[in-house]
């Protein structure tokens, strides 16, 4: 290992003393829009639409002037207005269970583009709930919890999910007057990311970190009642006198049921964004091709049924 880190600096020092400017001849690409819309029921639809450029342009990218309208079934529904930033939307359209839309965009200076998605039937959770202080790591001196979710799965359909989830909790603030008394400075409420694990094979194959769940489908449990655990630790949790403890809080979870074109290009996103991390000592990951449902231009238009649960926990 010694040896290793030795090679690794001497890579690194004759690397940054000799140097020579490399120019990179860019492979010439045809512009074309790029539309990003994620849309849900009852909620309405917002696009942002842009162009492509080169990657040593650094111009703004957004387009204010393009023709975006909303179609399904073949009949024109409504026309988005620009608003700022190549924010597109409308106040009068929303997006119903088990609809095709079609969004159309048009400008002089590129090729027209579309995109089609149906609003996905939302899964029915028959059971959700926490147990708490489930696991010990003496090394990190973290207590870890199970989050349990049972999912009565569609067998008619090949379903897509997404789960977040993220604690609430109330912060205070203290100053210590360095003889017998606490005084409170503040008191607020914070929201934290919780990050959930699981090592069942049903959903196993969906991870893009050993230490993150964030996209999956029902492959392996297709029609099935499935219950599911997750695992996850508390950044406030600790031990008082080899007791676990735990403060007051709200665990929310975001479920989602999530179209294909949702689930591909935002799960080849997450790759992506994880890759970023990578570095010549723990590996450089291979490039990441993302994929796109646009015709003719970049980007997703996908569609999304959210619901969320809120698990309170009191001492």
């Amino acid at each position: 290992m010694k040896n290793y880190f030795i090679i690794v600096i001497a890579i690194i020092i004759f690397g940054t003393a000799c140097q020579k400017p490399l120019e990179i001849d860019y492979p010439e690409q045809e512009p074309a829009l790029v539309v990003n819309c994620l849309f849900a029921p009852d909620s309405l639809f917002v696009a942002r639409i842009s162009h492509t450029a080169p990657t040593d342009d650094s111009t703004n990218l957004s387009i204010s002037d393009a023709n975006c309208e909303i179609w399904s079934e073949g009949e024109k529904l409504a026309t988005l207005t620009h608003s700022e930033n190549g924010f597109y939307s409308n106040p009068n359209l929303m997006a119903e269970v088990g609809k095709a839309y079609t969004i159309k965009v048009s400008h002089p200076d590129y090729p027209n583009i579309s995109a089609t998605d149906t609003v996905p039937e939302q899964a029915t959770i028959s059971e959700i709930y926490t147990e708490y202080f489930t696991k010990y790591d003496p090394l990190g001196e973290t207590y870890f919890n199970q989050l349990y979710l049972k999912i009565n799965d569609n067998p008619e359909k090949n379903n897509f999910y997404q789960i977040r989830s993220k604690v609430l909790t109330l912060y205070i603030d203290k100053e210590w007057d360095g003889d017998t008394t606490w005084t409170i400075i503040d008191t607020i409420y914070q929201y934290q990311p919780i990050y959930l694990s699981n090592n069942s094979l049903l959903i196993r194959n969906e991870e893009i970190d050993e230490n993150k769940i964030a996209f999956f489908s029902d492959k392996y449990f297709n029609g099935r009642n499935t219950l599911l655990n997750f695992e996850y630790s508390l950044p406030f949790s600790g031990s008082n006198g080899g007791e676990p403890y735990l403060s007051e809080h709200d665990l929310i979870i975001t479920f989602k049921t999530i179209s294909y074109q949702y689930y591909n290009y935002t799960k080849q996103l997450e790759k992506h964004v994880y890759n970023q991390y990578s570095d010549l000592i723990n590996g450089i990951s291979d490039p990441v091709q993302m994929t796109t449902n646009i015709k003719n231009g970049y980007g997703i238009f996908a569609a999304y049924n959210p619901q969320t649960f809120i698990l309170h926990h009191q001492n």
